[in-house]
C-alpha cells in the first residue's frame, strides 16, 4: 500500500519496484513548476538547436515521446484518457483540503467543474428535436456542396435559383499547413 495515497498497487508496493532513482514519480520531478524554469528550459532548447549543439528532429521526437507520457497519465484534453485512479486519487486528495483553491507542489490547485454538459436529447421537447434535424439536414446539404465544389475543375457558370442571376462559381483554395507527424513503433 502506497503510504502517500492509499492505493494498492496490483503487484504489491511500487516503492518496493524500483530503486529510488527509477521510481516513475523521481521522473516526474525533474520538472520544475517554476514558469520561468520552463521558459528556461524552452530557450535552452532553442539556443542548442540554434547552434547544433542539438538535432532539431531529435529534439522533437523526444518532446512528443514526453508528451505521450504525460498524456498516458493525465489524459490529452480532448478525451477522457489518462488514468483514471491517479486522477480520482488527486480530486480526492484535493478534497482533503477543505478549499477550494489551494497551493500544493509548486501549482496552484483548483477544484472546479471541468467539461460540463448539457444532455437536451431526454427533455421532451419536439420544437428541439425539430431543430436538430433541421441542422442534420443542414450539414448535410452544405457537405455535398463543399464536395461539389471541392471536384470544380476550373471556373463555372451557373444561375442563381433563388434570383435567376448568372454567377461564375470558383473550385475553393486549399490551404493547408506542412508538418511532421510523430508515430510511436
Amino acid at each position: 500500500m502506497n503510504r502517500n495515497t492509499g492505493f494498492q498497487y496490483p503487484s504489491g508496493d511500487a516503492d518496493d519496484l524500483y530503486p529510488a532513482s527509477q521510481k516513475p514519480i523521481a521522473k516526474l520531478n525533474l520538472f520544475s513548476p517554476s514558469r520561468s524554469d520552463i521558459r528556461n528550459f524552452q530557450e535552452n532548447i532553442r539556443l542548442a538547436v540554434e547552434s547544433g549543439d542539438a538535432n532539431p528532429l531529435e529534439v522533437m521526437a523526444k518532446a512528443k515521446i514526453a508528451q505521450k507520457y504525460i498524456e498516458s497519465i493525465v489524459g490529452d484534453g480532448d478525451r477522457e484518457k489518462g488514468i483514471i485512479e491517479v486522477k480520482e486519487g488527486a480530486r480526492l486528495e484535493a478534497e482533503k483540503y477543505g478549499e477550494k483553491s489551494f497551493a500544493f507542489a509548486g501549482v496552484n490547485v483548483e477544484l472546479a467543474e471541468l467539461g460540463a454538459r448539457w444532455d437536451f436529447s431526454g427533455c421532451g421537447d419536439p420544437e428541439w428535436q425539430e431543430l436538430q434535424e433541421q441542422m442534420k439536414a443542414l450539414k448535410e446539404a452544405i457537405k455535398a456542396r463543399e464536395d461539389y465544389l471541392k471536384a470544380l475543375g476550373e471556373p463555372t457558370e451557373c444561375t442563381d435559383e433563388n434570383t435567376g442571376e448568372v454567377v461564375y462559381i470558383t473550385p475553393p483554395t486549399k490551404k493547408s499547413t506542412s508538418g511532421l507527424r510523430f508515430t510511436l513503433k
